[in-house]
């Protein structure tokens, strides 16, 4: 039986520009086409891991402007519970995103109200695995991971954005997922299980390689983000770490070949399909 996965983490307003290329520092370039999507690496690993048919509870924090109204259905459309999100003065978080003619992108994140989430009074029946980021506080992540241990939940930590992390914080973490940039700036990985991500040459899952899947790239936001939460789906449903990277790892593939952060409807049936069947 799947237990539930609870996500702690951001939920943004992706306003997402296109431009034929990344500008240079002090340049203005005219761009293409504009669009907003719902965004937040919290909110997309949600998403992400209820398009892969895990029973998902989003803890997050959205502002009272109407960028909240529209994240929080957004969540809602995929699946996501949203009993345990919470409602903060101001404005919801948003993000800043220029997507190059290659796909790759530059992103600037306002916080605003995932600077204001909370990780007490969170119920933990029935919980199998929780998976925070770091686009809110780490005293939250912290909290929400010992009271996870307390409770025999297994911890999932994106460690990103990049940042040093204090020892402490790491002890309480079983699978640690971060790529080449975010592993070298810890000074100590912790005891944690670690799945790195390389982009187009796929995973390492505690040493051991997953090739990438050759797609056509549209667009690389949130690529990481559907493997985090690909992954985490799988584990709650009982699969090893290995297979849940591997899933993780098409998860990501199948990402490229959308634009905006979020898989969609389709995803579960394009991410099989790269997996055979």
């Amino acid at each position: 039986m799947m237990g539930t996965v609870v996500v702690l983490g951001s939920i943004n307003a992706d306003l997402v520009v296109q431009s034929p290329r990344l500008p240079l520092p002090g340049e203005t370039l005219l761009g293409g086409p504009f669009v907003t999507y719902s965004g937040g690496k919290g909110a997309n690993q949600a998403v992400a891991a209820a398009r892969m048919g895990a029973d998902v509870r989003m803890v997050g924090c959205v502002g009272g402007d109407p960028f909240g109204v529209e994240l929080i259905a957004g969540l809602v459309d995929a699946g996501v519970d949203v009993g345990s999100m919470q409602r903060a003065e101001g404005s919801s978080g948003v993000a800043i995103i220029t997507v190059d003619g290659r796909g790759e992108n530059t992103i600037v994140v306002a916080p605003g109200a995932n600077a204001h989430v909370r990780a007490d009074g969170l119920s933990w029946a029935g919980v199998a695995i929780v998976l925070a980021q770091l686009e809110v506080p780490i005293d939250v992540v912290r909290d929400a991971f010992e009271q996870a241990r307390a409770h025999g939940v297994t911890t999932v930590l994106n460690a990103a954005p990049a940042t040093d992390l204090d020892p402490s914080l790491l002890a309480l973490v079983d699978v640690l997922i971060v790529n080449q940039h975010e592993l070298s700036v810890l000074a100590t990985p912790g005891p944690a299980k670690i799945v790195l991500t390389l982009g187009g040459d796929g995973l390492v899952v505690d040493g051991a390689p997953i090739a990438a899947h050759q797609v056509s790239v549209l667009d690389t936001t949130g690529a990481g983000d559907a493997c985090c939460g690909a992954l985490v789906a799988a584990l709650a449903g009982g699969a090893s770490l290995y297979e849940a990277a591997r899933l993780g790892n098409a998860a990501g593939a199948v990402a490229c070949t959308v634009r905006g952060a979020r898989l969609d409807g389709a995803a579960r049936t394009h991410v099989e399909a790269l997996l055979g069947g």
